[in-house]
């Protein structure tokens, strides 16, 4: 069996939908999202894990994300078209 490996479900809480495979793959059985996939890499418990790293270094470095956020809404809006 192939499988198709996605690193996360933006769909989450919902089943992982993405319409440019149905018909490609059964995504119930072949499509690995987010829970399983990393998992299936990392072992029980990998994807809540994971979780809680995105989770602090987001909250260490929202400052910081922030102020580069901003900064590339400030240059889009100076691009000339």
């Amino acid at each position: 069996m192939i499988y198709s490996l996605r690193l996360y479900n933006p769909y989450e809480p919902q089943p992982y939908e993405r319409w440019t495979l149905q018909g490609l793959f059964d995504l119930r059985r072949e499509v690995l999202v987010g829970y399983e996939f990393w998992n299936l890499l990392g072992g029980k418990h990998t994807y809540e894990d994971l979780l809680k790293v995105f989770e602090i270094a987001g909250l260490e470095l929202y400052n910081d994300i922030e102020r580069k956020m901003k900064s590339l809404k400030s240059n889009k809006n100076t691009i000339k078209e």
